[in-house]
């Protein structure tokens, strides 16, 4: 839910009610969300660049507010890699309890909780941001398709293609191919993970045709 006030002022863009639309999806009743931004440029069909920038406008103009582990007397690094937001739906609620921005977390996609998985190396949470991109790759591809919203993945084949090294812009073509081919074919439209195992099968062949591993 998000406040009807934001569809009356005309300082926001069709872009920016898209984005707040998007947070709403994932707010519990405390109004709290903490979706990935590429999840939200996925579900509102708006690039990363203008998310980001309508994120910080609604912000700005208080319909959403940032919420950071200090409010809550946590410590800095305590949710992860993803900020936490709460839409504003009159415009002057408090700061929600801490109790109230944790139970946001079971709403969310189970591919944004690699953006808060506790992460020790450069390497692995290189491998987490490009597993998001991948998830938000196959998100378009299928979107692209059949010009519906894809349904949540789970978050361990994208990781397993993040190693493999598949690249999300190809993945993305390859998923709308493929799904169109099935949907033109009248048959089963193919699922997430069979998508992944036949984009890293794809990718572990092109690479020994060329001479290449993926450690290469």
């Amino acid at each position: 839910m998000i406040g009807i006030r934001a569809a009356r002022d005309k300082r926001l863009k069709l872009s920016d009610i898209k984005v707040l639309m998007a947070l709403g999806y994932h707010a519990n009743r405390a109004g709290v969300c903490w979706p990935s931004i590429a999840t939200l440029e996925a579900e509102s069909g708006v690039h990363e660049a203008t998310v980001i920038r309508s994120l910080n406008l609604l912000i700005e103009l208080g319909f959403v507010r940032r919420l950071t582990p200090g409010m809550f007397k946590q410590k800095r690094g305590v949710w992860g890699f993803s900020n936490r937001y709460q839409i504003l739906w009159a415009g002057n609620e408090e700061v929600p309890e801490y109790e109230e921005v944790l139970s946001a977390g079971a709403l969310q996609h189970p591919d944004d909780r690699l953006q808060d998985e506790e992460t020790h190396t450069q390497g692995s949470q290189r491998e987490n941001h490009i597993a998001t991109q991948l998830i938000a790759a196959y998100r378009k591809g299928y979107a692209q398709a059949t010009g519906t919203p894809a349904p949540p993945v789970p978050a361990a084949p994208a990781l397993q293609m993040a190693d493999a090294k598949v690249k999300p812009a190809w993945f993305q073509a390859y998923v709308a191919l493929s799904i169109s081919i099935a949907g033109r074919a009248n048959t089963q439209l193919p699922s997430f993970q069979s998508l992944a195992a036949e984009a890293i099968a794809h990718l572990q062949t092109a690479n020994a045709r060329s001479g290449f591993t993926s450690d290469g």
